[in-house]
């Protein structure tokens, strides 16, 4: 086509761009000649574009074979780092799932018909060990969104689990909306269907979105939203436009939640650590102590509100100030929870709103249909992208910064891959 293109511009131009000149006969002919090797050779480059299409047909899973054994082949290479040599000797070192050890043992003495000395360790204080992430596979697909910020350290409190909760509510309250949810899993459940087992990090990222449309349908009931009113839908909760102070405050209580299991998990990890617990319990003190006094008014809330800052002052002077200005600002940070709700129940509600000045009959129902259609693809696609990164910023630079490092290497077990080949035994 772009061949054709490029002839079909440089005729037209050569239109434009004609004169009257005398010419002769012989020299027509061979002007006739050359139009025709022209339009052989176009011909020909025609075939040739079809040939090379059906040989990438037919041949695109002997290419995948031949990738995957290539592939294979460089791993099992770059495992030779891992063995000492001596003359009549080899060393070999590596990492193994606690639970997997007896099978590594078994598969060794396997290989070497029981002629290998095999010594396991546990991992010593300080080593450095590659981290086996475990989650439930209904979990699972988060681990990605874990492992972009950074692959936890050994001993380190994996936020996975708790990420997957939290960051599917967060997204369900900001695009809450029956009809949105449900167009919203739908498309992802097709793209995963279609998506090769390759390709891991697409499916999980699909299955997220599965999960996070599943929670827009259900917070969508809870606040009574269905593409923005296009039907009536009782609500089961609140409405969240006339009940804009309760929805902040919905905000602000999701937040605090969500510091404070920040908070626990780091002196969990300081724990695991062998570090000291204090300096997080006494944030918590503060924090739960100053939500009694501004929300209850109470009595006693004041009294350990200055044994939190007293402790936190004794340890961190300087430190302790800069953390208690932060924590403030991170929970204010939680507003935007119910800002992008409403954002997004305004937008959607205006859409429809859109469609009541349209005339009557025929001509209406159709720039209706198109007006409608068009509104619900960019208020899905820029909907979800925004709430998605807005959650994920939550977890990252709110959550994630107290207990996280997300410095540690992902354990990688050495096995051949099998998704287009196998062993015949």
């Amino acid at each position: 086509e772009k061949i054709e293109e490029e002839i079909s511009k440089e005729k037209i131009i050569l239109f434009k761009q004609a004169f009257k000149i005398k010419v002769e006969e012989s020299e027509l002919e061979h002007v006739r000649a050359l139009r025709r090797e022209e339009e052989k050779i176009f011909s020909r480059l025609l075939e040739l574009n079809s040939e090379i299409e059906r040989l990438e047909r037919d041949s695109y899973l002997e290419l995948l074979v031949m990738r995957e054994k290539l592939q294979n082949i460089i791993q099992k290479t770059g495992a030779l780092a891992n063995f000492g040599a001596m003359p009549h000797t080899f060393v070999l070192g590596c990492w193994a799932a606690r639970k997997n050890t007896d099978r590594v043992i078994r598969a060794l003495d396997r290989a070497t018909d029981n002629s290998c000395i095999i010594v396991t360790e546990e991992v010593k204080p300080g080593e450095e060990a590659p981290t086996l992430l475990e989650n439930p596979w209904f979990i699972k697909p988060y681990e990605i969104l874990t492992e972009s910020y950074g692959v936890p350290k050994y001993g380190e409190v994996d936020p996975t689990p708790i990420l997957a909760i939290t960051f599917t509510a967060f997204f369900g309250i900001m695009f809450a909306d029956i009809g949105y949810g449900i167009t919203l899993s739908f498309l992802s459940l097709i793209v995963f269907i279609k998506t090769t087992k390759a390709d891991v990090f697409q499916k999980n990222l699909n299955l997220i979105l599965l999960y996070a449309g599943t929670a827009s349908f259900v917070f969508g009931l809870l606040f009574g939203e269905f593409f923005g009113g296009l039907m009536k839908v009782a609500p089961l909760w609140r409405e969240p436009v006339e009940n804009i102070e309760l929805l902040f405050l919905l905000s602000m209580s999701v937040g605090i939640s969500h510091i404070s299991i920040s908070i626990l998990s780091r002196s969990v990890s300081d724990f695991l650590g062998g570090r000291a617990m204090w300096y997080p319990l006494s944030l918590l003190v503060v924090l739960w102590s100053g939500v009694f006094l501004v929300a209850l008014s109470s009595y006693y809330a004041r009294y350990t509100m200055v044994l939190g800052i007293a402790l936190l002052l004794a340890g961190k002077r300087i430190e302790a100030l800069e953390e208690l200005l932060v924590l403030c600002a991170n929970i204010i940070s939680y507003s935007r929870i119910a800002i992008l709700c409403l954002l997004h129940v305004t937008i959607a509600r205006l859409l429809v709103s859109a469609l009541l000045f349209l005339p009557a009959g025929i001509l209406g129902i159709i720039t209706g249909a198109a007006l409608f259609l068009f509104g619900v693809v960019l208020i899905l696609a820029s909907g979800v992208f925004l709430v998605f990164i807005h959650s994920l910023r939550l977890h990252w630079l709110e959550f994630f910064k107290r207990f996280y490092s997300g410095v540690g290497e992902r354990f990688k077990p050495f096995a051949a891959r099998r998704e287009y080949t196998y062993v015949m035994r």
